[in-house]
């Protein structure tokens, strides 16, 4: 990407450059790798996780010339004047259902014809403009024609959950704009009656269910959210919500020196390799999330991304616990016990 836009910019009809990255990480590396180049142009990134006024810096006109780093939210969502130039590295992250969690997940994956088409229609909204592909015509001839639709590609608990809550009983004879595959229905009804937000596949919402989907998270992690609050350990549940619904607070680096260091020592492994990242997310909390923390292993920016996001799930409970307990505060205990109850909120 770095070198693509040192080509494009020596063009003088250049104008506003707009590359297309698949997420905050990469757009981080770009955004570090053109100020190696030393290009002299304004680097605004543009994703949802940034706050109003960031996004405003990447969408309002300027004037000195600009190259906005974005993630698919650019693909049709807005339009930025002056973009002359668009960079498309043909990828996205993409939300699919990962059976060895049971959780959706956000998947590295090649965008469709269709998102190309998109993409390229950014550039010279206002003036000629050109698009420049960082793939080759081989490989865009195999893709997609569209994206498959997120009905197919994610877990339907959460939403069988809230038709629930809405008197639709039975999702099968719900008028769907388009239909989910039976063997979806089938599962995402089984794992909530295993949960015990329903009575049975297809049955009536229990009290418990009726907890859950007052909670904003899937009903996987909501269990858990409500289990630690029984437990008196409100926080340490928020905790070990954010961390397995997150980017991971440890470095890769860290990673494969654990896994190295585990491969080749006689030590027992730990009880459940979230304390760990308890542990991590406590020191980054401590040290104010500092940039040095990758030096010790830490990814600082998903150690802050993490803590905001258990803020919010223990407002959430909290909020929650207040409304069907007659103002009684959330007990949150201290994390001592850490060791025997993670592992039973986790298999909860």
């Amino acid at each position: 990407v770095a070198r693509a836009v040192s080509d494009a910019v020596r063009d003088p009809d250049c104008g506003d450059v707009l590359v297309f990255l698949p997420g905050m990480g990469e757009i981080r590396a770009c955004e570090r790798a053109l100020q190696a180049c030393g290009i002299e142009r304004e680097i605004c990134p543009l994703h949802g996780s940034l706050p109003a006024d960031v996004q405003d810096r990447a969408l309002l006109p300027s004037t000195q010339p600009k190259i906005v780093l974005a993630t698919n939210v650019a693909e049709t969502s807005v339009t930025i004047p002056g973009v002359r130039t668009v960079i498309d590295t043909g990828t996205a992250r993409v939300q699919r259902h990962n059976p060895a969690t049971g959780l959706d997940e956000l998947r590295l994956e090649p965008v469709s014809r269709f998102s190309l088409d998109q993409r390229a229609g950014r550039a010279g909204r206002t003036a000629p403009g050109r698009c420049i592909r960082l793939s080759t015509p081989l490989t865009d001839a195999r893709r997609p024609q569209a994206t498959d639709p997120e009905l197919h590609r994610v877990d339907l608990a959460g939403t069988l959950l809230l038709l629930r809550r809405m008197d639709y009983a039975d999702a099968r004879i719900f008028p769907w704009f388009e239909q989910p595959l039976s063997e979806r229905l089938a599962a995402a009804e089984e794992l909530l009656a295993m949960l015990g937000a329903t009575t049975a596949p297809f049955g009536a919402l229990t009290a418990l269910g009726a907890r859950l989907a007052e909670l904003p998270v899937h009903p996987r992690v909501g269990r858990l959210l409500i289990d630690a609050t029984a437990a008196g350990e409100a926080r340490l549940g928020a905790s070990l919500a954010a961390l397995t619904g997150e980017r991971d607070v440890r470095s890769q680096q860290r990673s494969l020196s654990r896994e190295n260091s585990s491969a080749s020592s006689a030590v027992a492994p730990a009880v459940a390799d979230v304390l760990d990242r308890i542990d991590l997310l406590a020191i980054a909390e401590r040290e104010g999330f500092h940039p040095g923390l990758r030096q010790r292993g830490i990814e600082p920016q998903a150690a802050r991304e993490c803590a905001q996001v258990r803020d919010d799930l223990l407002a959430s409970v909290r909020l929650f616990s207040a409304g069907v307990s007659n103002g009684a505060p959330v007990r949150t205990a201290t994390e001592s016990h850490a060791v025997d109850l993670v592992p039973r909120l986790l298999l909860a």
